[in-house]
């Protein structure tokens, strides 16, 4: 090779390497596909309106992001606590079931279910949230959201004393009890 060949080619490689590192460094996400950028970036969007208080603009902000991938289950989630943070009790419930009908990652469903049964609760309808922690305790036995939240709607319906037969049932179950036998006194 010719000392002039040797040396564009050496710079050819240079110029190569230097756009790479440009677009690289720019902040494009080259390896994503746009629209896993684009509902990240909205779903962190949200939750910084909901987190700042704006509720409204948290709820246009998932829904853009539904508009990018339907059925969204995280986006789902987050407008849910959003609707449920402006009193909009009907609409989270509506929300989480939207979620649920479609594929939840494990860790999500027990959450779904403990912000539905909270807004249930949250409008005195303390059969209708019992119902949800058990479909929410069968998918998912462990959840801490769960159990914290059957024993605040315990605490709110005024659950009577425990039993005797009651105390040997697990604690998940025991609250169950509870709730039910204050609910038909």
């Amino acid at each position: 090779m010719a000392p002039a060949e040797e040396m564009s080619s050496r710079l050819q490689g240079r110029l190569v390497s230097a756009l790479a590192a440009m677009v690289l460094t720019s902040g494009v996400a080259v390896a994503q596909p746009p629209e896993e950028t684009s509902i990240r970036e909205l779903l962190r969007e949200g939750v910084r309106h909901h987190d700042e208080g704006d509720f409204e603009g948290a709820v246009a902000t998932f829904r853009r992001a539904l508009d990018v991938d339907p059925g969204n289950p995280f986006a789902l989630y987050e407008m849910a606590n959003s609707f449920a943070a402006m009193g909009r009790y009907d609409e989270c419930v509506v929300t989480v079931d939207q979620a649920l009908a479609g594929d939840v990652p494990e860790e999500l469903a027990g959450p779904l279910h403990a912000e539905a049964a909270s807004c249930l609760s949250e409008k005195g309808d303390a059969a209708a949230a019992l119902d949800r922690f058990e479909a929410g305790l069968k998918r998912s036995p462990d959840d801490v959201s769960l159990h914290f939240n059957i024993a605040v709607t315990l605490s709110l319906a005024g659950a009577a004393a425990e039993t005797e037969e009651q105390q040997a049932k697990s604690e998940t179950q025991r609250q169950v009890d509870l709730l039910v036998q204050a609910l038909r006194t």
